[in-house]
């Protein structure tokens, strides 16, 4: 279930939804510290442990990796009940919205 445009997860303030997958949406986000757009990566399939370590290990194997067509992860965190990964809005990712 998509969250509402304004909605806080810690310093990042989430503006629009730009996609969804199989385990998560990513949104379209402000940094309110850095004041800045970036693309915040939500776990949403958050039902077992399974799914966590799985989260957890595709943003190392990507902080791992330097592409240009691979999205640099910058953050990995928690707030509240929500797991996310705070990505570079990049060029690919800019056009999509």
């Amino acid at each position: 279930m998509p969250i509402e445009n304004g909605t806080k997860i810690g310093r990042y303030e989430i503006r629009s939804l730009l996609g969804v997958g199989g385990m998560g949406e990513v949104y379209l986000a402000f940094d309110t510290k850095l004041e800045r757009n970036v693309a915040i990566k939500l776990l949403t399939r958050s039902d077992s442990k399974e799914h966590l370590l799985r989260f957890k290990q595709e943003a190392k194997a990507i902080i791992a990796l330097n592409h240009p067509h691979i999205l640099t992860v910058y953050e990995f965190g928690q707030h509240e009940n929500l797991f996310f990964r705070k990505m570079f809005l990049g060029r690919s990712l800019f056009y999509s919205y």
